[in-house]
């Protein structure tokens, strides 16, 4: 890319003159010409980038460079665009012979009215005798080179900055939690509901397993089945009146832990709520509050055993709420909860 900057920001240097000189005839550009940056296919992204300021026109391409200002006139003309004789054709050329000369002879109804109103935007344009010249709109240094550190960031960039990135992946829980997070906030778990809605059960079958309430979705499932808000109770959190799965990035200063590892602990006891679920529907198993054991002991062992070495000890904040609920539960299911220990030392909760 870098090349490619080089050819189009100083055109009067020997390689890029040389380049130009090869490839260029003041009718058109030849493109299949252009060495290994072409054949990538570079340009377009480096068009995408860069705004042409017309000299002698011989050097930019009628369609595809932003000369004009906005975008591309190929893509702001697409119809007319599909009728053109050589869509490599130069801005030199257009100018000299007439947009209507470099079109096919008889054209639709959407390319007549596109070259009736590119006409006009094309009455106003003149060349001088100047070379043409790029500058980078974005991605640029403070002395006009390319900026490709900043580049490769637009590229890997998704485009959209999801709210809930950090609660999702910024926290210390198995990596398949996280994606099993990075799906409840978005309220795409397979529940019943969703399962209904994709027609793959019928829709007296939606009901929820553990309370038989007619309709088991995603809100009802964490937080509106009457075992689970007896869950969420017994260790100390008070929910919204109406909670939703979309706001749980909100709710981790619900839980009575420390900043530092809430999200965490949030996500493993959705994850816990997840797996109790499971096992009723395809398990079988009874619907019951000491199914919830294993995050009553990861609660236990948050505070009692500490932390991975990066993260945060804990205070006495999660014991004291075990033991608000610790009673309820029978002495086998105080076991310590599965743990790795790996060679540096750190606690790693791995759920099965």
């Amino acid at each position: 890319m870098k090349l490619v900057h080089r050819l189009h920001a100083n055109a009067d240097a020997p390689w890029p003159r040389w380049v130009w000189t090869s490839v260029v005839t003041d009718q058109c550009r030849h493109p299949s010409k252009f060495q290994g940056h072409r054949r990538l296919g570079l340009l377009p992204l480096y068009r995408s980038l860069s705004l042409c300021i017309p000299g002698d026109g011989r050097r930019t391409s009628f369609w595809w460079d932003n000369w004009l200002g906005g975008s591309p006139l190929g893509c702001q003309f697409s119809a007319l665009l599909s009728h053109a004789l050589d869509k490599e054709v130069s801005l030199r050329h257009v100018l000299a012979v007439g947009l209507r000369a470099t079109l096919v002879p008889r054209l639709n109804n959407a390319g007549e009215q596109q070259l009736a109103h590119l006409s006009v935007l094309l009455a106003d344009c003149s060349l001088t005798e100047a070379p043409d010249r790029w500058e980078l709109r974005r991605c640029a240094k403070a002395n006009g080179q390319l900026d490709a550190a900043a580049l490769y960031r637009l590229c890997t960039w998704g485009g959209v900055s999801a709210p809930f990135h950090n609660f999702v992946w910024t926290n210390w829980a198995p990596s398949k939690v996280q994606f099993f997070a990075w799906l409840l906030v978005q309220a795409r778990v397979q529940s019943r509901s969703a399962l209904v809605k994709k027609n793959i059960l019928w829709t007296e079958d939606g009901f929820c397993p553990c309370c038989a309430h007619p309709s088991e979705d995603a809100n009802h499932l964490f937080f509106g089945c009457p075992l689970v808000k007896r869950f969420w109770a017994a260790i100390g959190c008070t929910l919204p009146a109406l909670p939703v799965v979309n706001d749980l990035p909100h709710y981790c200063h619900l839980v009575q832990m420390p900043p530092a590892t809430a999200s965490t602990f949030l996500l493993l006891c959705l994850w816990n709520i997840w797996k109790h679920r499971n096992g009723v529907v395809f398990r079988g198993l009874p619907p019951a509050s000491v199914s919830f054991s294993e995050a009553v002991r990861m609660m236990l062992f948050f505070g009692a055993l500490g932390c991975p070495r990066s993260m945060p000890r804990t205070s006495t904040s999660g014991c004291s709420v075990c033991t608000r609920v610790l009673h309820d539960v029978p002495p086998v299911l105080l076991s310590p909860p599965s743990l790795l220990v790996n060679n540096t030392t750190s606690w790693v909760f791995s759920y099965k």
